[in-house]
């Protein structure tokens, strides 16, 4: 993988990362503002993680890998609950499961081995 795609690759896993890791008035407001189902913003997310690993895996830690698949998992689980996906943001977001994933989220946010951008 070229430098400036795996960058642009890093910059977007980390933005989906630390947008899950938001508190929910703040997952609340960028989903409103963006105009994006919750629903899409798992699935995107689950992707991104997928894309990184598939182009970048050797590069994470270990116990970086085992945080961002605990929060993939838990993303995935999210999308089969429909009380998780309710069409109000604020409902949503306030789901127990998405309290889950910001926890997961914030984990692997501060787990070392990140690779550098």
């Amino acid at each position: 993988m070229e430098t400036q795609e795996r960058r642009f690759l890093l910059a977007d896993l980390r933005s989906a990362i630390e947008r899950l890791a938001q508190p929910s008035p703040g997952q609340v407001e960028w989903v409103s503002r963006q105009d994006v189902h919750p629903e899409d913003l798992v699935r995107g997310s689950i992707e991104l993680v997928r894309a990184a690993f598939d182009n970048l895996g050797s590069e994470f830690s270990p116990v970086l890998i085992g945080r961002l698949l605990a929060l993939v998992d838990q993303l995935n689980a999210m999308l089969g609950e429909p009380e998780a996906m309710l069409e109000t943001p604020g409902e949503i977001l306030r789901h127990s499961s998405w309290t889950l994933a910001r926890h997961l989220a914030e984990a692997a946010l501060r787990t070392p081995g990140w690779p550098s951008e």
